[in-house]
């Protein structure tokens, strides 16, 4: 959950070993020393139908070695040292034939915190406590409880996937969503991460190692690419977060999948003097270099105080050194919620990130509801209509170039969008299928079409 601080395989089944009935024909062998060509024959038959019967089995074998209950630490390195899962060699990949460009690079936020009984024992995500107020006489006047997955669901009007409910540790499924996301001419995903030694939110399973190497191998098969959104997890400091850096770097570096920009959820939590300590620092975070950090900000201000050296220093925030982050984003799909969700402080944004060599990533969503998990949040909601403010949020983004006071023109710093979310069900910010006759791929069409 998102709007809040949240500090809140298919395998393929065992093969069955065929056998061969015909094996009663007996053999005529002649005298030692004397058999003939023709009697030579149905040893050379059975030589033939021992070898089948040996790799019938030994197929027997491996398959059955793959076909476990759930698909934890079924990923591994093939030859090459890429990120690889026996369940997806063989899938059908993107249509490579019908290609969508959108004139600029679009990425979508990724979650990989769902699971089901069959794969990961549970429920995680889909089941959901409904979350109270912080301030109690606000908390008692609303339901308290926990939405209970199946027959209800953390989602607007418990809407399900058009899918069916699934986990973030089946390949097949994360599979089915990059090929459904390269189709609709989408490039890269925001997938989020909750760093190292198995961290997680409060109801979501771990994402590393498992399900982000699932969503690199799946990324690589459809030619998208993965870059991290670096979830809040608890006691994360700027020095973690530069650990994080090498590790990722280190472990994920080599995928053909991988976009070394790395989104800070709640980044200005962290004190800029802190993140000054460290993030300039080769000896503080010696894989620095090798990413793009991209802070998140609420308001245009935050450039200036959160985002770049602060003023006191009185430097030239140009040079690498006292530059924090190479970029800013906006993340949330509620307009207006913050002043930098709002369409109409984005060209404040672009010119403030133009005058810091920063890049820009504005994001856009179809919609914000999260009263099913947070009903006392309604003021907040956004409504879909039936894609008319995802149209809007698209048209809203400052465009192409400007014209500077000596007649020269001046390309923005916006050099992609990101979309709020594909899979963020608890807030109703998916444009991922769901089952809802009424909306089904509405936003996955909708997104074909949006031209820069």
């Amino acid at each position: 959950s998102r709007t809040f601080s949240r500090s809140e395989n298919e395998n393929t089944p065992p093969g069955t070993m065929r056998t061969n009935n015909n094996m009663s024909r007996r053999y005529r062998h002649g005298r030692q020393g004397t058999s003939t060509t023709k009697e030579k024959i149905p040893i050379i038959l059975l030589m033939i139908l021992l070898l089948f019967l040996l790799t019938q089995l030994l197929l027997h074998l491996h398959l059955s070695d793959h076909s476990t209950a759930g698909m934890r630490g079924n990923v591994v390195m093939n030859i090459n040292g890429t990120l690889t899962s026996p369940a997806l060699e063989g899938d059908e990949r993107s249509n490579t034939n019908n290609k969508i460009s959108h004139g600029i690079p679009i990425c979508v936020f990724l979650y990989l915190w769902y699971g089901t009984p069959e794969i990961d024992g549970r429920y995680w995500h889909w089941t959901h406590p409904i979350l109270p107020h912080w301030d109690p006489k606000i908390a008692k006047k609303y339901p308290t409880g926990i939405i209970q997955a199946p027959d209800h669901v953390a989602s607007p009007n418990g809407i399900k996937p058009k899918r069916g409910l699934y986990s973030s540790l089946d390949p097949k499924i994360m599979s089915q969503q990059m090929k459904e996301l390269k189709d609709v001419g989408v490039t890269g995903c925001i997938t989020s991460w909750w760093g190292r030694n198995s961290h997680h939110d409060d109801n979501g399973p771990p994402t590393d190692p498992d399900a982000i190497k699932i969503a690199f191998q799946a990324a690589e098969l459809h030619d998208i690419k993965i870059s991290i959104h670096l979830e809040p997890y608890k006691e994360r400091t700027a020095k973690s977060v530069c650990d994080d850096i090498t590790y990722l770097v280190e472990n994920y570096s080599s995928s053909s999948a991988w976009d070394n920009r790395i989104y800070i959820y709640d980044s200005y939590i962290t004190d800029v003097h802190e993140w000054d300590q460290y993030l300039p620092s080769d000896k503080h975070c010696p894989k620095r270099e090798d990413v793009q950090l991209i802070a998140l900000i609420l308001e245009p201000k935050d450039i200036e105080t959160k985002v770049v050296a602060p003023k006191k220093y009185n430097v030239d925030v140009n040079q690498r050194q006292h530059k924090l982050f190479d970029g800013v984003y906006t993340y949330f799909a509620a307009k207006d919620f913050t002043k930098a969700s709002t369409p109409s402080n984005w060209p404040e944004i672009d010119s403030l990130a133009q005058k810091y060599n920063l890049s820009y990533v504005p994001c856009i969503g179809p919609g914000y509801d999260d009263t099913t998990i947070r009903p006392w949040n309604a003021k907040n909601k956004r409504d879909r209509q039936h894609g008319l403010y995802f149209r809007n949020m698209w048209d809203s983004i400052p465009r192409g170039v400007k014209k500077e006071s000596d007649g020269s023109y001046k390309k923005n710093s916006i050099d992609l969008v990101a979309i709020t979310s594909f899979n963020e069900w608890a807030e109703g910010t998916m444009i991922e299928a769901t089952e809802d006759e009424n909306e089904g791929e509405l936003y996955m069409n909708i997104l074909k079409e949006f031209q820069w």
